[in-house]
């Protein structure tokens, strides 16, 4: 359980939307894989590193960053990841999950390359009386719901 200033913290700037992966939640109690960044006013960003096992035996570590709506420029977003960088060894591969333009910059201008992307996409769906079958899920329809995710997600090294 992070640390209460902490908490309340995340808890005030996720009604932005912003929050940590399940993977980087345990790394807010730990001191040596997160950092916390204040100015007068109290906390303003946070971050956090975890090691990342892939199932070739591979490793990388994944960082992920909090910043208050406030401090979301590029300057600021480069010092938040420096301070988490710290905190993971020399050589380690690395990889930064950006939700921000602002972050997307300060990568760019620390060197980052951007290997994949996340699309958001949005549309109206029509109303629930007009086409959307609304029943439970039968024993029998989840092999096949796996077999299409899995064909769906066979390259992705997460969900695969």
């Amino acid at each position: 359980m992070p640390e209460p200033q902490v908490a309340r913290f995340l808890d005030r700037v996720a009604a932005d939307g912003a929050e940590f992966s399940e993977a980087k939640v345990p790394a807010l109690d730990d001191p040596d894989r997160h950092v916390v960044i204040l100015d007068e006013e109290g906390i303003v960003a946070v971050g956090a590193c975890a090691r990342h096992l892939h199932a070739d035996g591979d490793s990388h570590v994944a960082v992920e960053t909090v910043v208050d709506r406030s401090m979301q420029f590029a300057a600021f977003e480069q010092v938040v990841v420096g301070s988490v960088l710290e905190l993971v060894s020399p050589g380690a591969s690395i990889s930064v999950w950006s939700r921000r333009s602002s972050l997307d910059a300060a990568l760019r201008e620390l060197g980052f390359d951007m290997s994949r992307s996340l699309a958001f996409m949005a549309g109206e769906l029509p109303s629930v009386e007009e086409s959307i079958d609304d029943r439970p899920m039968h024993d029998h329809e989840w092999p096949d719901i796996v077999r299409i995710n899995n064909r769906a997600f066979a390259g992705h090294r997460e969900a695969g």
